[in-house]
């Protein structure tokens, strides 16, 4: 289990939400805990801290416990997530989830396909539970906009956690759950622009490489809308 600074307040949350990614992955990996389990913890922490920080304003239970329930995958396979929640930046669609993308043109924005991205999550074992806030369409170094308002600095609430990913910056230091979105990625890599999906809010943006412990890129492969893209081996 990680272990916080001496100087940090104590933690007040579910146990789960203490560990960090590959800890709950790997219980999880090993059925000690269930993907269940896991959304119980995150949905909590998300009621109790979401009202004063605003990091999370869509979430997805249903769907989240439906992919749960429904989860089909082999443990020893490279990247397998085995039901870890995640929160997706919304920036990204995901299929049947609200994704405002910050901006009021979109409010009411329904996608029936999920981004390459969020697909590829959802492959590895990875599960939704609900959408982080953004600056409209990412473009901001601080997070709030017309549609959901301004996310607040956990550490101080006169602040704000900065952008374009103050939502989920803010729910993962508050330990709510993990988060991914357009960039920086979610293990702070960066790739080339050249080696990365482009077709996204900055020509030189992208969704990098989630890795687990072997170093094995979860997100790796073709992105088929994206006609930029070249399979994987091409050149």
């Amino acid at each position: 289990m990680t272990t916080q600074p001496p100087d940090w307040p104590d933690f007040t949350g579910p146990e789960l939400c203490r560990l960090q990614a590959h800890e709950l992955v790997a219980l999880l990996k090993k059925g000690e805990v269930s993907p269940r389990d896991c959304l119980d913890a995150a949905f909590a922490r998300i009621e109790a801290v979401e009202p004063a920080i605003n990091a999370m304003p869509t979430t997805c239970p249903e769907r989240a416990y439906a992919a749960a329930d429904n989860l089909d995958g082999d443990a020893d396979q490279p990247g397998w997530l085995a039901g870890l929640p995640l929160g997706i930046k919304d920036l990204n669609p995901v299929a049947g989830v609200r994704t405002t993308f910050g901006t009021r043109a979109f409010a009411d924005f329904v996608p029936d396909k999920s981004d390459p991205l969020v697909a590829r999550i959802e492959a590895r074992g990875g599960i939704v539970a609900g959408k982080t806030n953004t600056p409209e369409m990412g473009a901001g170094a601080n997070t709030f906009n017309a549609v959901f308002g301004a996310t607040l600095n956990p550490w101080d609430t006169v602040l704000n956690p900065g952008g374009s990913s103050g939502g989920a910056a803010a729910g993962l230091d508050r330990d709510a759950l993990e988060t991914l979105g357009f960039f920086p990625t979610s293990f702070g890599l960066r790739l080339r622009s050249a080696e990365i999906k482009q077709n996204g809010t900055e020509s030189d943006a992208g969704a990098g490489p989630l890795v687990d412990d072997d170093d094995v890129m979860v997100l790796a492969g073709d992105d088929d809308p994206d006609e930029n893209c070249l399979a994987l081996g091409e050149e």
